[in-house]
């Protein structure tokens, strides 16, 4: 095994279902385990990075141009499906019910517009959020 280095940063989160939360719907309602969506408040992950050794053989990776066009075109498609008034952007009244949540998460300016810009930064943050829209 390898030992944490000393500095390493964790980072502790906690489960709130209580009405103290002002992003919690519905405090009254039991919360189970379940499947993935996206009324979830939380979904936590554990992961480590570690160097590796210079010795072990690597692909190199995709060039930038190739996820930069890939994060364009899942943008694209995102916009498409909910730019009601094809302005090539998507306004917050175009979007109906518990999507205005996943909409203000998305909306990185809160100017009540998602843009291509915001959903690309979104998936060079979260590249797996691409999936999840196909």
């Amino acid at each position: 095994g390898h030992a944490v280095q000393h500095g390493s940063r964790g980072h502790r989160f906690r489960f709130d279902n209580s009405d103290r939360n002002p992003h919690n719907p519905d405090p009254t309602q039991l919360v189970r385990w379940g499947d993935q969506t996206w009324d979830e408040m939380m979904i936590g992950y554990f992961d480590i990075a570690q160097p590796r050794p210079p010795e072990e053989e690597t692909e190199p990776a995709p060039a930038m141009d190739d996820k930069e066009k890939e994060y364009a075109e899942a943008a694209d498609r995102l916009i498409k499906k909910h730019d009601r008034n094809g302005d090539g952007i998507v306004q917050r009244e175009e979007i109906g019910g518990n999507g205005k949540q996943i909409f203000d998460r998305l909306d990185t300016n809160q100017d009540g517009k998602v843009t291509q810009e915001e959903l690309m930064s979104t998936f060079r943050l979260f590249p797996n959020l691409i999936k999840a829209i196909r």
